[in-house]
């Protein structure tokens, strides 16, 4: 990079490459005391970026996520280098953070993207760019030429004393002595090997720093005993880390790659380019995929974690050395075609400079929204967010659509994804809401009337007949919808569904402290969660009697980890559709009795959700419902099944011949079934019975 650019180095971690560092860049800052510490951190950054305007950074290792934020932040253009797997990183999140922060992110392997994918689902939609790293030459480090030559004589004498025989064939492998690294299974192939009695003789040599059986009781005293059991004291050894890792590659035959992942290990490379044979295991690392994909699986590649197998391929290599000579200079010329670090740098300039022109078109979306005025913090931002300005709250939010992470809604009743969708935008890189604005505020189906505490109350002489539905299975939250219903000028049935005769029992008494009748309570068995109650056991009577339904149940949702989270979903259903600031269901029924056309009302919920793992089963369920099409990706409709209804608006729902054998049987997955498939399908029915759909909003009060 230093042939076309000015160079500098951020350094947040100490080591013997400073010196190297700063012969070769042009400023470098650091080591930092507290390189984690964003505060710190984005000190500097913040003070130096305006002065020197880079081009871009390369953000080199998911570790060093800490600088993506400031730097997202002042609009510099960022590659992150990930040659982490996301399994062994931590905290879980980290590569959530750094998909959404980074301009670009770049995997070192194919095997490593679908790692990371697992834990962050928005990278499905971004298409990161795999890029093998060229070959790296380390500095030399500053000793003297003594010292040199007495490490290369010392390193010799591990790896080849003079006892062995000269047709010794030296099994090679490298880094620091750590479960990752396999140095357990690199131990286990060397007794299997020794138990199929190759003919040469044979020689396993781990060089790298961390055995220290004598302190290390969480792995080194576990790997001397397997050693000495496996009676290989004279078969293998422990070289200690080296300054003469040239000397290390000339003197071996072949490389053991035993590691349980490794993304792309710099020492594979060296391997090849010193023409060793490789050996590895299957779906471990990157360079298991590479030999597989240029036809070196049958000799190099184990099955996963296959000690037997991975032994019978050492074996073969030590016992020919002419198979070792053919597949050590495949693996050189391969080598040389993959690994090439001009190729790796200009390929990342490249990729840098097109992140460029997308962080322009950023900015100026910040700057066009921030001055529309449009975002509502309160409602964009989660609960209990700290203050912040609203300039980082815009970039936040600029950067979740871009990054296709923690996609939220900027203000009720609109909706991005489906402008995204249905009117698409004018550059590949604009957000979509600056599109908007930019457009004009056109009107189309990514806009939806929400109704507000401050919505105008219509006048109509008209009364429907109206029921409020309560699935009460968590009967210690019955009084908290109860208590939401008190002020309110409402003439209502309820219809309660329970899921004992004790919890019946017990709403009745609730029922009578509040002062509401109850017209019907039902015991229902405990399958279909919510909606089976609805339509199974109530759905006839709804359509008999009443012209609106609401639809409530007692939320929890004990099988997410965090508790908080599930008191806010259901605080935040219930402010909405019953109320507790402000009389939303007075509200709603008003609105709903003055608008025919209205069929359906649900809250608007900030966080963006699709089909997830339910569009099968929903195209399924669709077409008993008579309904022709599906939504791509993005539309309306309410997360958690709580809403306000016309019965004739979904008809075709109330009307299935459901049986409770049809729901699926508890525990259910938190994701996939038919019962969410039919959340998904409400509006669609709503719309397949010619009625519209409205949102509700109470300000200050979002999840």
């Amino acid at each position: 990079m230093s042939q076309k650019y000015n160079v500098i180095a951020l350094v947040l971690g100490s080591g013997e490459l400073i010196a190297d560092y700063r012969k070769q860049c042009d400023i470098v800052i650091g080591p930092l005391e507290e390189p984690y510490n964003p505060v710190i951190t984005g000190g500097v950054l913040a003070k130096l970026i305006p002065e020197i305007k880079p081009t871009f950074a390369i953000v080199n290792s998911i570790e060093s996520r800490v600088v993506l934020p400031i730097l997202a932040r002042l609009f510099v253009p960022t590659l992150c280098l990930i040659h982490e797997f996301a399994s062994y990183t931590r905290p879980l999140n980290a590569v959530s953070d750094v998909v959404f922060w980074t301009s670009e992110v770049v995997f070192s392997a194919a095997i490593v993207r679908a790692n990371a994918q697992e834990v962050c689902q928005a990278l499905g939609e971004r298409h990161p760019v795999i890029l093998r790293q060229g070959r790296t030459i380390p500095p030399r480090p500053d000793r003297s030429p003594l010292e040199y030559d007495w490490e290369a004589r010392r390193i010799s004498r591990l790896m080849r004393p003079s006892s062995l025989p000269e047709n010794t064939v030296v099994v090679l492998g490298m880094g620091f002595v750590h479960i990752r690294k396999g140095v357990d299974f690199f131990i286990a192939c060397a007794a299997r090997v020794a138990a199929l009695h190759p003919h040469c003789p044979f020689r396993f040599v781990w060089v790298g720093h961390g055995f220290d059986p004598e302190k290390d009781v969480a792995y080194s005293v576990y790997l001397r005993d397997q050693l000495s059991r496996a009676g290989l004291d004279r078969l293998m050894v422990f070289a200690g880390e080296t300054m003469r890792v040239d000397v290390v590659y000339e003197l071996a035959d072949i490389f053991l790659l035993s590691s349980r992942l490794d993304p792309l290990p710099n020492v594979a490379i060296d391997a090849a380019h010193y023409q060793l044979p490789i050996v590895c295991f299957d779906r471990t690392t990157g360079i298991a995929d590479l030999l597989t994909e240029n036809g070196f699986a049958a000799t190099c590649v184990a099955p996963y974690l296959d000690i037997e197998e991975a032994a019978r391929r050492l074996v073969d290599l030590i016992d020919s050395p002419a198979l070792r000579l053919e597949v050590g200079r495949g693996l050189k010329v391969l080598g040389a075609e993959l690994f090439d670090m001009e190729t790796y740098v200009e390929r990342l300039d490249q990729i840098a400079c097109d992140c460029a022109a997308r962080q322009s078109m950023e900015q100026k979306d910040c700057i066009l929204i921030e001055s529309a005025e449009v975002l509502r913090v309160d409602f964009f931002l989660e609960p209990k967010s700290c203050a912040t300005p609203m300039a980082e709250v815009i970039r936040t939010f600029v950067r979740s659509w871009a990054s296709g992470c923690k996609r939220r809604k900027p203000f009720p009743g609109f909706h991005p994804g489906i402008y995204l969708d249905q009117h698409g935008i004018a550059g590949e890189a604009r957000n979509p809401l600056a599109d908007f604005i930019a457009a004009g505020r056109p009107t189309g189906p990514w806009l939806c009337p929400v109704i507000e505490p401050s919505s105008p109350v219509a006048v109509t002489t008209q009364r429907l007949r109206v029921a409020l539905h309560i699935h009460a299975y968590y009967t210690d939250l019955v009084p908290d919808i109860l208590r939401r219903l008190e002020g309110q000028d409402l003439d209502l049935d309820l219809l309660i569904s329970a899921s004992s005769q004790t919890a019946a029992d017990d709403i009745r008494s609730l029922l009578s402290q509040f002062g509401r009748n109850v017209v019907d309570i039902r015991i229902t068995p405990n399958r279909g969660r919510d909606i089976g109650p609805l339509v199974t056991e109530f759905g006839s009577l709804i359509l008999s009697r009443y012209d609106l339904i609401g639809h409530l149940h007692t939320k929890k949702t004990p099988d997410l980890k965090d508790p908080e989270f599930s008191r806010l979903w259901s605080e935040f259903l219930l402010e909405n559709l019953l109320g507790g600031q402000y009389p939303m269901a007075a509200k709603i029924i008003s609105a709903m009795t003055a608008d025919e056309s209205l069929g359906l009302v649900f809250p608007d919920d900030p966080n963006l959700c699709g089909w997830t793992d339910n569009r099968t089963i929903a195209a399924e369920l669709a077409k008993r419902l008579d309904i022709d099409e599906l939504p791509e990706r993005y539309f309306w409709f309410p997360i958690g099944t709580m809403f306000w209804a016309r019965t004739q608006a979904l008809l075709p729902l109330l009307t299935q011949p459901w049986g409770w054998d049809d729901y699926p049987e508890e525990p259910l997955p938190y994701d996939g079934t038919i019962l969410h498939a039919t959340e998904r399908l409400l509006p669609l029915v709503a719309n397949k019975m010619g009625y519209r759909i409205a949102l509700t909003n109470v300000p200050g009060v979002s999840r």
